[in-house]
This record gives C-alpha cells, sequence and structure tokens, in this order.
C-alpha cells in the first residue's frame, strides 16, 4: 500500500505521534512505540 502510494505521489499526513498527544488529552503516560525496520525503509 505504501509503496503504491508513494509511486502515485499521494501525501499521507504522519500520525507518529497521535497515541501521545490524545494521551495528553486524558492525562495518561503514552506507550512507547518502536519503529520496525520495515518502517524505517519506508
Amino acid at each position: 500500500m505504501q509503496k503504491g502510494l508513494k509511486d502515485s505521489g499521494i501525501v499521507m499526513p504522519n500520525f507518529g505521534n497521535v497515541g501521545g498527544e490524545l494521551a495528553k488529552e486524558i492525562n495518561e503516560e503514552p506507550e512507547v512505540e518502536v519503529e520496525t525496520e520495515e518502517e524505517r525503509r519506508d
């Protein structure tokens, strides 16, 4: 899916920090996400 979007020139918004922002809203500690090797390549 990501490759198809990239090849077509479509840019999707970055939702990488959405969990942290939502956690702030409900006053909880955000979970730490570990980036996978595949995500790093993309």
